[in-house]
């Protein structure tokens, strides 16, 4: 019978009651504890992993050293963007402020990326591209 669950006394509901209570206010303060964390940004030179900032609101400029020239990445207000790079076109530069996790910004010629991600893993760029 699928009801006999719902046998018990009144207190054994309440115990029950409160035990998913108090699991799913655990829930919630884990989820807010990770939603606090700030995302991070990798810069990544082919494969080599240059550096990672936190996504926060100080204000840095890193520069990047890749196969024709340096490009300045600038983190400021939650947002990341490429403001000066070496390639002809300047399309990553062009292509404005990032602030999503998962969001990509690459100067091709240049083989640099920088990615945002929401955890503090280090990943390679074939695993982001994967």
């Amino acid at each position: 019978h699928m009801s006999h669950w719902l046998c018990g006394s009144v207190s054994d509901r309440l115990v029950l009651a409160f035990s998913l209570l108090l699991i799913a206010v655990f829930w919630w303060q884990v989820q807010q504890q990770l939603g606090d964390a700030p995302p991070h940004v990798y810069v990544y030179h082919n494969q080599t992993l240059l550096a990672h900032y936190p996504l926060d609101d100080a204000a840095r400029d890193f520069d990047a050293r890749g196969d024709i020239g340096v490009s300045r990445i600038h983190i400021e207000h939650r947002k990341v963007s490429i403001i000066a790079a070496p390639c002809r076109y300047k399309r990553c530069i062009l292509s404005g402020e990032h602030h999503h996790t998962g969001d990509i910004i690459a100067c091709v010629p240049n083989h640099i990326m920088v990615v945002i991600r929401g955890d503090q893993t280090l990943l390679t760029p074939d695993a982001v591209a994967e």
